[in-house]
């Protein structure tokens, strides 16, 4: 099988973390942009990197716009877009038609009888990954100050990430203190 047209570089938290990459991305900030582009070099492809944030979130949200996103990334529609438009720019200039094509995104391997969808970026091959996994799912952090909300979980239901586990847990134990404060007098049961 042919390589994938992506660049191929792990930062050391992607070594350790296998959806670190695209959990960064979803909780990507405007100011982030450059230090994830030189710590994921390639990984959105031709979408921009806000862009392709901005989506994650959405798709994080689940719903009928979750889905739609998804395809978008998954088919490559933006690029698609983009080539679509410089190839009807080139003919109203009456120029030549640009070198891009639309890319063969399957592969065909008779000799050890496989068909293999080839995915252009880094993003695209983690969200199909995590769209096939049943086992890690996208969870949103139900702490109302994480830094970083969005994150994969391995067992449901889970409403805190890693770094707010704790914090949950001493909330639920406040909930439960303050709920049965008074409900048990000193001295035990009194006799008749």
């Amino acid at each position: 099988m042919p390589a994938p047209t992506f660049q191929v570089t792990k930062c050391a938290a992607c070594k350790r973390d296998r959806w670190h990459a695209i959990t960064e991305l979803a909780n990507l900030r405007a100011s982030g942009v450059e230090k994830f582009n030189q710590e994921h070099p390639g990984y959105t492809g031709s979408l921009a990197i806000i862009t392709a944030s901005t989506w994650l979130r959405v798709i994080w949200q689940g719903g009928k716009a979750a889905d739609s996103r998804t395809v978008w990334i998954l088919g490559g529609e933006f690029a698609r877009g983009t080539i679509a438009s410089d190839i009807q720019k080139a003919i109203a200039a009456r120029t030549e038609m640009p070198g891009a094509s639309l890319p063969a995104r399957i592969r065909v391997d008779w000799k050890h009888r496989e068909v293999a969808h080839v995915w252009e970026t880094g993003l695209q091959q983690d969200l199909y990954d995590l769209a096939q996994d049943t086992h890690h799912h996208p969870v949103k952090c139900s702490r109302p100050k994480c830094s970083a909300p969005l994150f994969i979980a391995t067992k449901l239901p889970r409403t805190y990430c890693r770094n707010c586990k704790n914090w949950g847990i001493s909330q639920s134990k406040q909930r439960y203190e303050d709920a049965n404060r008074g409900r048990h007098k000193r001295g035990g049961k009194k006799h008749a």
